[in-house]
């Protein structure tokens, strides 16, 4: 596929997947489990170039969500809890089914759009990319902090607000489409950073536990975010 587009003129930079057939990324020679990332593989028809797989970054938010709410629990590492000075550990579904709890009813609501079926999604629904934007939201996020800032809530509540703040800023990134969120390296200040929250998101999740281990998502993710950030430098650069 790749040859046969080099042939007709066409440069092909990168592979958006959706991951569901990583057999066929495997023989093509991309690397998609824990101990084996590679988001790169030689071209076979020009050595000067490397073809990127990049996992769409709709679909791996979209499945961080339902994770998140099929597992309820996330563990982060000592060294981002100690970075970041969290007083917790564990990012909390809990906190978030108290949230929408605790402003359902109310006529003036922390996260409007925020219902009991963002949380508990059916089977035809889990896969909404409108549930997913809603839980894992700037707003969502900062209502956890103001709750826990005010002692309405338990300080727990800020590490999973902290955790949501970081996926969306990620989400953000990585869909961007207008130039305010897109890697611009005209505005070097703002690209730097942006590139720096990649790379703090990519620590966070080779380090922390979904569950009670490792999940799939987590190497979708972090494939997905080292490939944009490897393809776009290759690009600009």
């Amino acid at each position: 596929m790749i040859r046969r587009g080099h042939e007709a003129g066409l440069n092909v930079v990168a592979l958006a997947c959706d991951m569901g057939n990583r057999s066929m990324l495997y023989e093509m020679g991309f690397g998609t489990q824990k101990d084996n990332i590679r988001f790169s593989i030689p071209h076979p028809a020009d050595p000067s170039k490397k073809p990127y797989v990049v996992p769409d970054c709709v679909h791996v938010f979209k499945s961080l969500k339902e994770g998140f709410c099929t597992n309820k629990t996330i563990i982060l590492s000592d060294e981002v809890v100690n970075e970041f000075k969290l007083p917790s550990n564990k990012v909390l579904l809990s906190h978030i089914q108290w949230l929408e709890e605790y402003q359902r009813g109310q006529d003036l609501k922390f996260v409007p759009k925020l219902t009991f079926k963002d949380i508990q999604t059916s089977h035809f629904s889990k896969m909404k990319f409108k549930s997913a934007h809603t839980l894992l939201s700037h707003q969502t996020a900062s209502s956890l902090h103001y709750l826990a800032s005010k002692n309405i809530a338990p300080e727990e509540f800020e590490t999973t607000g902290w955790f949501i703040k970081i996926m969306n800023r990620w989400r953000e990134i990585v869909t961007s489409r207008c130039r305010l969120h897109s890697l611009n390296i005209k505005r070097i200040e703002d690209y730097d950073k942006k590139i720096g929250h990649l790379k703090l998101v990519v620590k966070v999740f080779k380090s922390m536990k979904f569950g009670a281990g490792w999940k799939p998502v987590q190497t979708h993710l972090i494939l997905a975010t080292e490939a944009l950030i490897a393809s776009q430098f290759s690009m600009i650069f």
